[in-house]
Parts: structure tokens; sequence; C-alpha cells
């Protein structure tokens, strides 16, 4: 069910929380270099290691089949990436606090 000021998520309301509203917040961002993002997709978290320990391929490749994927998606240097997020904003009834919350549950309070 798709969360809209009438029909808020159940979770939220069982918490407690009033004034339920929900945005899709859209973004949509350069990616100056393709070959850079794919380098940093492979090589910035343990893909690479993940990659090695299986062995067969060598994470390099893996860099230029992201690479070629990410311009055939965002186009040609620099590319276009669409990015979107779903924020709630909520009151909690029992102190009033005005917050954020993000698709992922971090809550961000606004008068802090």
């Amino acid at each position: 069910m798709p969360p809209t000021s009438r029909n808020a998520p159940p979770p939220l309301i069982a918490a407690g929380f009033t004034g339920i509203n929900a945005a899709v917040v859209s973004l949509d961002k350069e990616v100056p270099d393709a070959a850079g993002f794919a380098r940093a997709a492979t090589y910035g978290n343990l893909l690479s290691d993940q990659i090695r320990t299986r062995g067969g391929v060598e994470p390099e490749l893996i860099v230029g089949a992201l690479a070629r994927e990410y311009r055939r998606e965002f186009g040609a240097d620099p590319g276009r990436m669409p990015l979107q997020a779903i924020v709630f904003s909520e009151k909690k009834d029992r102190d009033g606090a005005q917050a954020l919350r993000t698709a992922g549950g971090h809550r961000v309070r606004l008068d802090a």
C-alpha cells in the first residue's frame, strides 16, 4: 500500500505518531566519470575481496563491465543518475516533536 497522508503506514500509527505525511524526493545526480564510479563500487567495499575469493575473474574486469553498464543506463560521461527517497514526517504525541523519517527508518528531529 503506498504511503500518503490519508493512508499512513500502520506501524507509525501504532507507535503513537500523528500528522504523518510522506513525500517522494527525487534528484537527478551527475556521474562525471562512469569508470571512477565503477571502480569505487568495486573497490570501495568488500566486493573486490569476494571476487578474489571466488576466483575466476579479476576485479578490474568487473570495473569495466560496470562502467559499460553505467554508461548504458546513465549516458556517456558525464551521465545522469536518477535518485529517489521516500521521506516521512510525523509528530509524536508525547512531546510534540516534529521529525522526518527516511524510508530506511532513520528519524531526524526538526526541533533539535
